[in-house]
């Protein structure tokens, strides 16, 4: 009864009840459109690659919105004025709600390494900027523990399944031109290193690289100089990741979907959910970030429009 109350777990139907209308009459996209342009909820527009397999691509066809549970986190954990870092950024989903969030007073900076993906980031950040958008930065790079190149496998049909790849040199990849590319490689560290404000918040999503995107923005995390790390945990709790943020002085929560909100439980809890991937919360001000996880209801949902910039 439990795993079939989790397949209905469908707030979006509810808070946002359009969504049922794209669920049910959705039209088939395989045909000879390439792209899509959808509203999200928070009334800005981003161009969707139309890919059968790709997680990303149809939630946001179908329901105009993708992670519900993080999406919702991120929204409450973000003030207006502050910097984010979206790392793994893919078409500028959650970029976009960072921009929303912050105001033009803030700063996001998104990475994302994968060439293809990037210039699809690139489409639509220059959409937004000519909303007057224009607190998003855009960075064709990889982070990591060193400054340098790596090998990038690419996978077509699920793009978010993309990963740096540890094992193999570039010079064995010369005659690999559609499942492999290089990509640069930079320190968080180095790179926010003429940066001066405080990040409030950072998203990690890069398929099993996290501890090298921490390692390389280690001084960042030993000065308490980002606030809340938000980022998949495939392994479960404890690991390596979850320890090094510990020993830093995070405490670590396991971001569940509610009915009526996301909830921020105890690391360990054995939860599984068909669909919404395994998301850990690290913050240096747990008070706060429970206080923000309080009321009830979907903000992110119900954004009437975009504030002025």
């Amino acid at each position: 009864m439990k795993n079939y109350i989790r397949y209905i777990n469908r707030p979006e139907y509810i808070f946002r009840p359009i969504s049922i209308y794209q669920r049910i009459f959705q039209q088939n996209f395989l045909g000879i459109e390439k792209f899509k342009e959808v509203l999200l909820p928070w009334g800005l527009k981003i161009k969707v690659p139309i890919l059968i397999n790709d997680c990303l691509s149809q939630s946001l066809l179908k329901f105009s919105t993708y992670d519900l549970s993080l999406t919702e986190v991120i929204w409450r954990l973000t003030d207006r004025g502050e910097t984010t870092i979206d790392i793994g950024a893919n078409i500028g989903y959650i970029t976009s709600l960072m921009s929303m969030k912050v105001g033009e007073v803030g700063k996001v900076y998104c990475f994302e390494p994968n060439p293809e993906v990037y210039e699809e980031l690139s489409i639509n950040v220059r959409n937004w900027q000519n909303q007057k958008y224009r607190n998003i930065y855009p960075q064709k790079i990889a982070l990591s523990n060193y400054s340098g190149n790596a090998v990038l496998n690419l996978t077509p049909q699920n793009r978010g399944e993309v990963f740096i790849d540890k094992n193999q040199s570039i010079s064995e990849i010369e005659n690999r031109t559609t499942d492999a590319c290089v990509v640069s490689l930079e320190r968080l560290d180095k790179f926010l290193e003429k940066e001066q404000n405080y990040i409030g918040v950072l998203k990690i999503d890069v398929e099993g690289h996290e501890m090298e995107v921490l390692q390389g923005a280690g001084e960042l995390i030993y000065k308490h100089n980002i606030r809340d790390i938000l980022f998949e945990e495939h392994h479960g709790y404890p690991s390596s990741v979850t320890q090094f943020l510990e020993e830093n002085g995070y405490t670590i929560f396991r971001i569940w979907k509610g009915f009526w909100k996301p909830r921020l439980e105890e690391p360990n809890k054995n939860l599984d959910h068909p669909w919404e991937p395994p998301n850990y919360l690290a913050t240096l001000n747990p008070i706060r970030a429970n206080e923000r996880m309080r009321n009830k209801g979907w903000k992110c949902l119900s954004v009437q429009k975009i504030s002025k910039m």
